[in-house]
Order: structure tokens, then sequence, then C-alpha cells
């Protein structure tokens, strides 16, 4: 169009140069129905980039102006929107994501305290040492010589689950690149001695013959152990077993065992964190479910069961307030054998489906899947059955209930919080 426009003005015939002023206006109009059809960025996703861009850039210096560009709005409306959206200032998430990989370094390094500041994005390791003890009420040297202590977790791979918010990497820990897959790719390497996670229960001599070789300082277990255990261990190391059906479930849990480690201050900014984080989740949660169910399932061997654990309790129909499907427990946990006919009864609910990760129960799952009575299935015909793993759906932790959180929203959105 500008070529024919250039064309037709540079003509000495009057009527061309008219068609060209004719071409001009066409062109204006072009320009404008595309700007008018283009939808206008969205607020929430931009500020979440911008979000994103400080988590992944935080030992740069930033500038409220640098988020306000990517986020395409003025600095005053980003710092008033950022704070209304997560729950906590720009700068304050800042310093979060800085002191947390500040942590992270101090544990997993020997670099120089001046090296870390750097790292984390302060040119003054002075000024960095000041930042941290008024964040976390301890210097960094104080920080370090704390963890100095060897913390063993036993019983469940879900104990490291309530020591890591407290940023403890536990010097020894039940592992296994399947069964506790998420804390053997993350810290395997910054645990020493690696405690069996596959069939616990099958290797508890030998797991606590490696554990005496460890030896620890404190030994943190899960609870329900056998009375000969607890004497075994008692025998190693002074030994602490986390609460178990405590009133707030797992909040309660972590601040017990915060208590028994003088780690309150992580505590409150570990919870304080994930309560943020899950207020967001429940909004983004509510606009794309609205009143819709949901209702998890789980295969074991021939058998489907209605199936809510704590865990799930917690998150998906508490944090995330979503609605139970009519005909399940109004609240608590459930586990009841449910027939193909009863569960497409439910109608057009959200299935999650927990397929367990034993022989006999996949080679049934491949059966069942081709079966004409499954695939006729309302929520399978609607797209709306969802596989979930048992890694994290399964452990009840602090860390497996932050990941749960991620998961649904990614689930039911599409998004991450």
């Amino acid at each position: 169009m500008c070529r024919s426009i250039i064309e037709h003005g540079a003509s000495h015939d009057p009527l061309q140069r008219w068609r060209a002023q004719l071409e001009a206006q066409g062109l204006l109009y072009e320009m404008l129905a595309a700007a008018k059809e283009k939808p206008r960025a969205n607020t929430g996703s931009a500020l979440a980039r911008a979000k994103a861009y400080m988590e992944q850039n935080y030992s740069q210096e930033l500038r409220i102006e640098q988020l306000a560009g990517i986020a395409e709005v003025s600095p005053k409306y980003v710092v008033d929107l950022f704070k209304k959206t997560y729950r906590i200032s720009a700068l304050d998430h800042l310093t979060e994501v800085r002191m947390a990989n500040a942590k992270r370094l101090m544990l997993r390094s020997e670099r120089k305290l001046k090296d870390i500041a750097h790292e984390v994005g302060y040119d003054d390791e002075f000024y960095f040492s000041r930042k941290f003890k008024k964040v976390n009420g301890l210097s960094p040297s104080q920080f370090m010589r704390r963890r100095e202590r060897k913390i063993a977790a036993y019983g469940s791979a879900s104990v490291t689950g309530f020591l890591l918010p407290l940023q403890l990497i536990p010097h020894a820990a039940p592992l296994h690149p399947k069964w506790a897959g998420y804390y053997f790719d993350r810290y395997g390497v910054d645990i020493p001695y690696h405690l069996d996670a596959y069939r616990h229960n099958l290797y508890k001599r030998s797991n606590l013959e490696l554990l005496k070789e460890a030896r620890p300082d404190l030994i943190i277990c899960a609870p329900g152990l056998e009375a000969w255990e607890k004497e075994r261990l008692a025998a190693i190391a002074e030994t602490f077993e986390l609460p178990s059906e405590v009133e707030d479930g797992w909040k309660t849990a972590l601040r017990s065992l915060a208590e028994k480690l003088g780690e309150e201050t992580e505590t409150k900014r570990w919870i304080d964190s994930y309560e943020r984080k899950s207020i967001l989740a429940r909004e983004v949660v509510a606009g794309a479910l609205g009143k819709e169910a949901v209702l998890p399932v789980r295969l074991l061997k021939n058998q489907l069961y209605a199936y809510c654990n704590q865990g799930i309790a917690d998150v998906v129909y508490g944090d995330l307030g979503v609605r139970r499907p009519d005909g399940v427990p109004i609240s608590g946990v459930f586990n009841r054998p449910i027939t193909l006919e009863q569960l497409d009864s439910y109608g057009s609910v959200r299935v999650l489906l927990l397929v367990c990760r034993e022989t006999e129960t996949l080679e049934g799952w491949k059966q069942l899947r081709q079966s004409p009575e499954w695939l006729s299935l309302q929520a399978v015909q609607e797209g709306k059955l969802t596989l979930i793993e048992s890694d994290p759906w399964r452990e009840y932790s602090p860390v497996a209930i932050d990941r749960i959180l991620s998961d649904a929203v990614r689930l039911f959105s599409g998004n991450r919080p």
C-alpha cells in the first residue's frame, strides 16, 4: 500500500494524486482497525513476567522503572499493583529472593561471604551482613554455625520436607531416585548418608546401622514408629518425633519442630510466604473453575477409590476453596471404593486420577483406559480427567504442600502462582 501511495502521489495526473490520498486514508483505516482489534495486554500476566524477571535477575541492580517497563504500567502503579497482587512489596520480595539464595550458597558452598554478597546482588558485604541480620535475626556467621549440627531425617522422606523450610539440609535422610525423586535430584549430593527410602519397612535394621555410622547430633523422625525402633534411635542420638494428627496440620508440626531447633523466625517466614502464595492461587483457581467440583480418584490394582488424603484436603478443598462433589464427605479425608457407574454419576466434575506405581496396578490401568466403559465416562469425554503423580500428592510435609499448590494451579488454570 505504501509503494502504491508513493507511485500515485508522484504522478503528474491530479486524479492519480487524489487516488494516493484515498489510499493513504485506507492505510490509516487498516492501522487503526488492527490496533482496535489487538487484545489489550493482560496486566496480571505482565506483572507475573516482571516478578519472574526479578527472581531470575536478583543478582543485578534492579529498579522499579525496569519492572514498570516489563509490566507496561507506570512505576507508581507497579508498586501499588505488586503489593496488592502478591501481598508483599516488590523491594521486600527482592530481598526475600536474595536472602533465600544467599542461604542456599552458604549451605552448599565454601564461598567467602564477600563473594556470596556479590552473587546475590550486594556490592558491599558489610551492608549485606547488616541486611541479613535484620531480615533473619542472626548474622551470616551465626547462621552458618547453627547449621553445623548433624541432623538426620528418619522414617519417611517427608521428614526432609519439614527440615528444608528451616534452611536445614539433613546429614542423613531416606532417599531414592524414584520413590523420593524430588529430594534425591535436588539435595542428594548435599546429603552424605542416604537411608533406603524404597520399602523402608523391609530395611529398617540396615537403615539404623547406617544412621549409627552417620553419628548425627539429633534425629528427626516420622510419627508412628515401633517401640523397638525408638529404642534403637535413642541409643544413637537425641530423637524428636514429629507430632501427628494435630490441629492446623503441617503448620503446627512445623512450628513444633522449629521450637525444638530454635528456628521460629525461619518458620514464620516460610508460612507467611506460603499463605501469600495460596491467597493468589485461590483467586486464580476460582477464576478458572468457578463453582465446578473436583473429585480425586485413586486406582490400586483393579479397584478405583474416591480418595482424599490430608494434603489434598488441606490444599485443594482448604486453601484453594474448591468445591467437593455432592455425595462425598463434606470435610476431612476419605478413601472408599467406587465403581465406574458411581464415578459417572457425579456428572460433569473434574477428576484427578492417581494411579499407584506398582506392577499390577499399571497393567490394570493399561487395560482400563482402553475399555469402552472408561472411554464413555463423562469426565473422559469432556476432557476433565487429569492424571496426578504420587510425588507430591501423597506426601504430607510443608514442601509437598507447597508443590501440590503449584501443581493444582497449573492443572486447573494452566498457570503457576
